[in-house]
């Protein structure tokens, strides 16, 4: 993890971290966050979410399995957190900033933990599908 030493006494400092699958090589962590990237924004643009996911990933030349991409219903900060899988099995959480669609950070479940009912539930009741026209 890197913190930048003016920002440790920031209310939200800035947070680089990564974890690399020592096996593959793979990034398979990525937090990027800054004081500048925090956006006041709370309007959701359905499209631009789909866009930046897709394109995020085709730059690690990785597919995102259609119709599984779930968006948060409220944004924290600025940010919302999108939940889907890729097409090789395994599912992804990914933070966009809503300031310019830019990922702040992902997670790939790449060792195929058990999803807790508790995580579940939240995601039941805390995201909704993604409808793009």
């Amino acid at each position: 993890m890197f913190v930048r030493g003016e920002d440790l006494n920031q209310p939200a400092p800035t947070s680089n971290n990564i974890v690399i699958n020592e096996e593959t090589g793979e990034i398979v962590s990525l937090t990027v966050f800054t004081n500048e990237d925090r956006s006041s924004e709370t309007t959701i643009d359905d499209a631009k979410v789909k866009s930046a996911v897709i394109n995020f990933f085709d730059k690690q030349q990785k597919n995102v399995k259609e119709n599984t991409m779930k968006v948060s219903k409220t944004a924290y900060n600025g940010y919302i957190d999108v939940l889907f899988d890729l097409e090789d099995g395994r599912d992804v959480e990914m933070s966009i900033s809503l300031k310019n669609y830019s990922v702040s950070s992902y997670d790939i479940n790449y060792d195929r933990l058990i999803t807790l009912p508790s995580t579940e539930k939240d995601h039941r009741e805390n995201f909704r599908e993604l409808k793009v026209n």
